[in-house]
């Protein structure tokens, strides 16, 4: 069990000090105790007590960010690749290979991953379904996970970035960095594809139409075929089915990441994210769905 509001360090050093920053310059030093042995003959566990050093856990969100980074008193200093220190807003750290974590982890944790359900049957169209994966999945089972569902599947991950045809939005990317910084929970994010040239309806609500666009020009295009003949039966308006694509997301997906991946169940382990039609898609779950997801995007 780790106590409260102190940080671990399991790492090599000799005799390392926390250093408590402020604009990425060093404003106190907190010594660290050597509490045990490490995973190998060349490190050890290290403890901090950061009682009093902390923001209050009740302050604003914005208010309860702190940075740190690890002197090992070897010459070496421990922060991430991209910075000068962390930056993070857990009041207790387990620091290793240069990953924070809210609690202690295996020895050795897997990296992040997406796996691909290339054909998810339910009540909407068959379609793929992208799951990205947390850190260590494998090695926690006893472990469950809040869910993020993002509109468009196929454009979310690197991963698949073939998959897309608009170029990924790296989700999988910025998840792995914001989790391994401590700034954002451990969790699954589900990318789930649209229904192709459905994509408008689905993600309309179901009191505003939309009227497809003819497809002839697209016979055209592919055929070189030019038929100016009216239309044996006009497009007609089709009201959104927003409605129908929540209850798919509530009582199809949700369901099968229970089961499979370890997901946590209610509305306040979920959250919807989406861009363009996606997004509009995500205002209108959390206007007239709350009960299925609490935060949006």
């Amino acid at each position: 069990m780790l106590l409260p509001q102190h940080l671990y360090y399991l790492g090599a050093g000799d005799e390392p000090w926390l250093d408590l920053m402020d604009n990425d310059e060093v404003a106190d030093r907190v010594v660290m105790l050597n509490i045990g042995p490490g995973r190998t003959a060349d490190e050890n566990l290290w403890r901090a007590d950061l009682r009093g050093s902390l923001p209050a856990a009740d302050s604003d969100p914005g208010e309860r960010e702190w940075q740190f980074r690890i002197d090992r008193g070897d010459g070496h200093l421990v922060h991430p690749l991209v910075a000068e220190c962390f930056t993070t807003a857990l009041q207790t750290v387990w620091v290793q290979d240069d990953e924070l974590f809210a609690y202690r982890p295996a020895p050795e944790v897997s990296p992040p991953r997406v796996v691909k359900i290339d054909e998810f049957v339910g009540s909407l169209p068959t379609r793929p379904l992208y799951v990205n994966l947390p850190r260590g999945f494998d090695e926690h089972p006893e472990r469950r996970y809040p869910v993020i569902y993002m509109q468009d599947g196929q454009n979310c991950f690197e991963a698949f970035v073939a998959d897309s045809y608009v170029g990924a939005w790296q989700a999988d990317l910025a998840a792995e960095f914001l989790i391994g910084q401590g700034l954002m929970q451990e969790c699954i994010v589900v990318g789930v594809s649209h229904g192709q040239e459905d994509r408008m309806l689905e993600y309309l609500p179901p009191y505003a139409a939309f009227t497809p666009p003819s497809r002839r020009p697209f016979v055209k295009a592919l055929t070189g075929e030019n038929n100016d003949k009216p239309l044996a039966r006009p497009i007609q308006p089709q009201a959104g089915r927003a409605d129908k694509t929540v209850r798919y997301y509530q009582d199809e997906i949700a369901p099968y990441l229970e089961q499979h991946y370890r997901a946590l169940q209610g509305r306040e382990h979920r959250a919807t994210c989406g861009s363009s039609m996606g997004g509009l898609f995500a205002v209108y779950t959390a206007l007239e769905h709350p009960e299925f997801a609490r935060n949006h995007a």
